[in-house]
């Protein structure tokens, strides 16, 4: 009863804090009209603006029991956090916004590779393609979240990144245990499948570490486009989840 009392407070937490994303997200697009398409404002309302949909989806998943699906879209979470704080020194947000741009140019080199490369008999004339590809500058990188990470004050929850990576997000042995189940009689031991619901300690330690970047989100979108109203709302929301009584489990 008292794992169960722990997860129901999280999620009743993860509500405000989305209505709070939420609120603070109207207003940033008030502070924002106007900007142009890839002012560091303009791109950090986008960050919240995906963040909104990621914590909403976390406490779906999180209400229906599934970890593993709940745990991925927290690590989003978290990726969003680090372009966020990257995006708070000039400095640093024009590295993070070239990181971006690099990233898009080289995504669409790399699928048009892949398809002169593996797909050779794909329909249609594929010369205008390797014209393109052969044309792009092939120095380009895509994005790194851990370079992201390194821009800003988020770099500390990069470990949390990783955790959620190899607990949740990628078919990892980490991952994949989510179905084994260890049985021990004594001496023996052995394991058979297993297909349950996360526990209410699963439940709320993936909630904790979603809004810890949730919170981190919307505090430096709002303190960026001056929307003093909403950051001070999310500061006192950001107090009771450091008050918040501890998961029993951890990722």
């Amino acid at each position: 009863m008292e794992s169960s009392n722990t997860m129901e407070r999280w999620l009743a937490l993860a509500s405000e804090v989305h209505a709070g994303l939420l609120a603070a997200a109207d207003k940033a697009q008030e502070q924002t009209r106007g900007a142009t398409n890839w002012a560091p404002e303009a791109v950090a309302v986008r960050l919240l603006l995906r963040s909104c949909r990621n914590l909403e989806g976390v406490i779906l998943l999180c209400r229906h029991g599934l970890v593993v699906e709940s745990r991925t879209l927290a690590r989003s979470l978290v990726e969003n956090s680090f372009g966020v704080a990257a995006l708070g020194t000039r400095d640093s947000a024009q590295k993070y916004l070239k990181m971006l741009q690099d990233d898009s140019a080289e995504s669409r080199r790399r699928q048009g590779k892949f398809i002169l490369d593996k797909l050779p008999n794909s329909p249609g004339d594929l010369t205008p393609l390797k014209q393109v590809v052969d044309a792009m500058d092939k120095s380009l990188k895509t994005i790194s979240p851990k370079q992201v990470a390194e821009l800003g004050p988020m770099l500390p929850q990069y470990l949390g990144y990783q955790r959620l990576s190899d607990n949740a997000a990628h078919a990892t042995a980490n991952a994949l245990n989510h179905h084994v189940a260890i049985h021990s009689d004594g001496a023996n031991e052995h394991w058979t499948y297993r297909f349950d619901l996360g526990t209410d300690g699963e439940i709320s330690a993936t909630i904790l570490y979603a809004l810890l970047a949730a919170l981190a989100v919307g505090i430096g979108v709002t303190q960026l486009v001056k929307a003093d109203a909403a950051n001070a709302h999310l500061h006192q929301l950001s107090v009771r989840w450091k008050n918040m009584p501890p998961p029993i489990d951890t990722i």
